[in-house]
């Protein structure tokens, strides 16, 4: 998954004739999808919803 994420992020070595503001373009557009979703991720591990299966134990 890591190396599809870098291809897909970073295809210079495969694609030679890209313009090199490509890579900041993508740089930045990846850093402001991380944010929201790394702050997701950790507020969500603060309080995470209960599992249905635990209730089930009656």
């Amino acid at each position: 998954m890591g190396l599809l994420w870098i291809y897909a992020v970073f295809p210079g070595p495969f694609f030679p004739g890209i313009d090199p503001t490509y890579y900041y373009t993508t740089l930045i557009a990846a850093i402001l999808i991380m944010i929201p979703l790394g702050l997701a991720m950790f507020f969500w591990s603060l309080n995470p919803p209960s599992s249905d299966l635990k209730k089930e134990k009656d």
